[in-house]
């Protein structure tokens, strides 16, 4: 009998130790499944993007543009025709400008939208800033959220109106911030400034797939005007011509005047480099996740094979005696699932203490929320109870199918 309390008491030490380190990592995959949601409201399929450059006086390959004092205005000009000579490029469908609006870049841009209520309250809206001219509307294929077209949103933007997007619902927005349909269409302070904010709302656009919600949503700027310089150009190609259109770039055709294209890559290519080392630490969790469980499962597996053994002679006592395989069954499970929920609160406790603490809040930019780890705890208990049933399922059906008198005999 001390014997068996002691394995028990040790039994209830290992699983309560295997129930905190499972639960980390069932959270750390949670917290990277709750992120994870394929970027929406914009097609970066066949869209390449470029950076604007302008060639700096005392550069030897400066043009000098004379006494002309409007040495803005003339980059403008340049850039216009570079735009536009590689909008006439046979393998491109349209040509767009923007600044901070290359769809997978961090652009950390970004601001209160506000206003004053009716009742004299102030609503705010955080959102990330990208502007954009109606081509890049167009190019990246940006819709409203209630199935508006990309040209309906660009016709917003050529107006001068600013264009804010919806937020991610399955975040909570942060205190004091109200949705966006409470600026739907009205005047709004934006960067000081007063501007109407259009009637449309776009979809919400993430940056990466597995990104945080820092913001409440994106607001497109409108980039209409021959004043400001754009930063990016915004090339959507012919479906099926990305070879053709590569070769097409280079000579000339990069740069007009003082004004030249570089960096030239595709949306495509700059996902898959933004995003892999997300993907490396899901893999990581998930194989660190897989790697645990099996030794788990094969440690309760050989622990119980050996308990089970052990209690041969018992289980043939109680068969000779009349008791049925599912009775013996259910006695060895609940016996078990005793010391596993011992355990697991145990371990909860310990798990509870760590939350409060805020020991563990964040991992490689995944918020472990305390919704998370909940969740966690309760996924935590099914897979070890589901572990501890096969455990004792295989070593208590053998030994059930031993003949009892050659059990007796052998002990």
């Amino acid at each position: 009998m001390l014997e068996e309390w002691r394995g028990n008491l040790w039994m209830v030490v290992e699983f309560s130790i295997i129930s905190v380190v499972l639960w980390y990592a069932i959270s750390c995959l949670l917290a990277a499944a709750k992120l994870y949601k394929p970027s929406e409201g914009y097609d970066f399929t066949d869209i390449y993007v470029a950076d604007l450059r302008w060639v700096q006086p005392g550069s030897p390959k400066y043009i000098d543009y004379g006494d002309n004092e409007n040495t803005t205005a003339l980059y403008l000009k340049d850039m216009n025709n570079l735009l536009s000579q590689l909008n006439n490029n046979p393998y491109v469908e349209i040509v767009g400008k923007s600044i901070n609006g290359i769809p997978f870049s961090f652009n950390f841009n970004g601001g209160q939208i506000s206003r004053i209520a009716e009742n004299g309250d102030t609503l705010r809206y955080n959102c990330n800033y990208r502007a954009y001219d109606s081509n890049a509307i167009k190019a990246l294929r940006i819709s409203g959220s209630k199935g508006e077209s990309p040209e309906e949103i660009a016709e917003c933007i050529n107006k001068g109106m600013v264009v804010i997007s919806d937020y991610d619902k399955s975040v909570d927005m942060q205190a004091g911030i109200v949705d966006p349909d409470s600026f739907i269409n009205r005047i709004c302070l934006v960067d000081g400034r007063n501007m109407q904010i259009a009637p449309v709302k776009a979809n919400f656009l993430r940056r990466v797939d597995y990104e945080p919600n820092d913001w409440s949503g994106i607001l497109l700027y409108p980039l209409v005007n021959d004043e400001t310089i754009a930063k990016s150009a915004i090339i959507r190609i012919k479906p099926g011509t990305d070879l053709q259109f590569k070769e097409s770039m280079n000579g000339d055709v990069m740069r007009v005047g003082n004004s030249y294209l570089s960096n030239l890559q595709s949306v495509a290519d700059i996902r898959e480099t933004v995003q892999k080392s997300f993907e490396i630490e899901v893999l990581k969790q998930i194989s660190t996740m897989a790697f645990l469980l099996l030794l788990v499962f094969l440690g309760i597996l050989g622990t119980y094979w050996f308990r089970t053994q052990e209690r041969v002679p018992e289980i043939a006592i109680r068969m000779t005696a009349g008791a049925g395989r599912s009775d013996i069954f259910r006695r060895l499970l609940s016996e078990g699932m005793i010391l596993m929920a011992i355990s697991a609160a145990i371990a909860m406790i310990f798990a509870t203490l760590i939350i409060k603490k805020d020991l563990l809040t964040e991992l490689e930019g995944m918020s472990l929320s305390d919704e998370i780890y909940y969740y966690g705890m309760l996924l935590t208990v099914a897979v070890l109870a589901a572990i501890v049933f096969l455990g004792i399922y295989f070593p208590a059906r053998k030994a059930m199918k031993i003949n009892p008198a050659m059990a007796l005999k052998d002990k």
